[in-house]
């Protein structure tokens, strides 16, 4: 594999993420890009969402991924600051 190859494909697994959901009796997989302040998403906030998502159809997991979506995005702002702030101090 050439190098250009592979860092083209490290970039695109370290910035994609991906949701699943059921379709009818088949689980399918939906791929996105993931936004660089999105790095930071803590467990916690991967778990509240698992738990509390409705995965009947691609619709309800997507509507229930939307309306977590704010939510989702100042805490990876924070996280980002936080980390970053933290970073300075070396």
């Amino acid at each position: 594999m050439n190098e250009a190859f592979k860092k083209g494909f490290e970039f695109f697994f370290d910035n994609s993420a991906h949701i699943e959901i059921i379709n009818g009796k088949m689980i399918e997989r939906i791929d996105f890009i993931k936004l660089p302040f999105a790095h930071e998403i803590p467990k916690s906030l991967k778990n509240k969402f698992h738990d509390n998502v409705t995965i009947d159809s691609v619709k309800t997991k997507a509507k229930d991924l939307i309306k977590f979506t704010s939510t989702v995005i100042l805490t990876c702002k924070h996280e980002e600051k936080f980390y970053f702030n933290w970073l300075s101090y070396f």
